[in-house]
């Protein structure tokens, strides 16, 4: 990617939105927000932490892609969630009682950031279940 597409980012012919580089410092934290698409290129050895953020906004979104591609994480994620988010749980039963799969709602979607341990980092972060995801249309 960076040494194929990246160069064709600059050109007077990409399209308007164009990738936003950044360098990521030790201690510094990066929010990518869902579907984005991103690339990481470490510039030194590091440690990154990356961790995906669900909220009671996107929760139904979250719950959907996870039903469907994590059935089995989805049921113990249920079970722990309902002593401590029992409207959540309430809700997800709600979405599997009427059948919804991912992509049937517009809900927002899951979100992730990631802080960086080394001396220089490139922005950084995974989708929801570490899948590749492509830009929203």
């Amino acid at each position: 990617w960076f040494a194929k597409v990246s160069p064709l980012t600059q050109r007077p012919d990409w399209p308007a939105a164009r990738p936003i580089d950044v360098v990521q410092g030790p201690g510094e934290t990066m929010f990518v927000p869902h579907g984005w698409w991103h690339a990481v290129l470490n510039l030194d050895l590091t440690v990154a932490i990356t961790h995906n953020y669900v909220s009671t906004s996107n929760f139904p979104h979250v719950w959907r892609h996870s039903r469907k591609s994590r059935p089995k994480m989805s049921a113990k994620w249920l079970e722990r969630l309902g002593p401590h988010r029992p409207d959540l749980v309430k809700l997800a039963t709600e979405i599997n009682a009427r059948g919804e799969t991912e992509g049937s709602s517009s809900s927002s979607s899951s979100s992730s950031s990631s802080s960086s341990s080394s001396s220089s980092s490139s922005s950084s972060s995974d989708s929801s279940d570490s899948e590749a995801e492509g830009p929203s249309p």
